[in-house]
């Protein structure tokens, strides 16, 4: 069995805000009248099999109600979570629906023949279950599983090839948005309180010194937005437990 795709995370919303999000990415990376356009949105047309002038529409109108739906809308879902987009009512879905859902959006199966092979005599009833507006029996669910589980290994490998094949890059997060974590070993973890100590004292000195650099210096905008998007809570929380220790040193130092 192929190995899990291990997935990366951009933007974390609703369908429609994912949509808007993307929409503004592209704007900022490449405004209209940009040469190239087209083939940055190719990825999105091709692997949803619509036409430019859809994603283009897509992209351009604030209303959801230009959104795709039916079996398009699942395929922009599974493209927009290979290309690190969290979609929460994707996230929400019961796992085996959600499986269920990917076979239909990778294309192992179009939604007709999906739904019939889960026991349903339309395609509509089974996008309402996906979208949540009704429930399913233990008897589809079941049936749901088992063609999963027969089909998972083709998902896997069409889920690895989609996400080579159709990588949209005016996603991409500047350097500066994609630092590795920090890996602490796990005998500093379970060590002593001056173990920890001592390792927090000399990840301290290398930060300053990385800090001294200023490597996010020159950042645009849109850089910058990514960067907050995906480590500002972080960078948040730590500035508030050293501003916490600075505070005491200076108490300290009035004593």
């Amino acid at each position: 069995m192929p190995s899990k795709l291990e997935r990366h995370e951009i933007y974390r919303e609703h369908f429609d805000e994912c949509i808007a999000h993307l929409a503004r990415r592209l704007n900022e990376r490449m405004p209209q009248g940009t040469k190239g356009l087209v083939e940055a949105r190719k990825p999105i047309a091709e692997f949803c099999g619509v036409h430019d002038n859809t994603v283009t529409r897509w992209l351009s109108e604030t209303s959801s109600s230009v959104h795709p739906t039916g079996e398009v809308e699942f395929k922009l879902k599974c493209l927009l979570d290979i290309n690190g987009y969290r979609i929460i009512e994707f996230e929400r879905l019961h796992v085996v629906l959600r499986n269920f859902a990917e076979l239909i959006g990778f294309g192992v199966f179009t939604a007709e023949s999906a739904a019939k092979l889960a026991g349903y005599t339309q395609t509509f009833f089974l996008y309402d279950v996906f979208r949540g507006k009704c429930g399913t029996s233990k008897e589809k669910e079941a049936a749901m599983f088992r063609v999963w589980k027969e089909k998972r290994d083709e998902l896997e490998r069409k889920k690895r090839d989609s996400a080579e094949r159709y990588h949209i890059a005016f996603l991409d997060p500047p350097p500066t948005a994609a630092l590795e974590p920090l890996i602490v070993p796990a005998s500093v973890m379970n060590g002593t309180v001056a173990t920890k100590r001592t390792a927090v004292l000399n990840v301290l000195k290398g930060l300053l010194g990385l800090l001294d650099e200023d490597p996010f210096k020159g950042l645009s905008e849109s850089e910058f937005d990514t960067l907050r998007e995906r480590h500002g809570s972080d960078i948040l929380q730590l500035a508030a437990r050293l501003n916490d220790l600075g505070s005491r040193f200076i108490v300290r130092k009035g004593d």
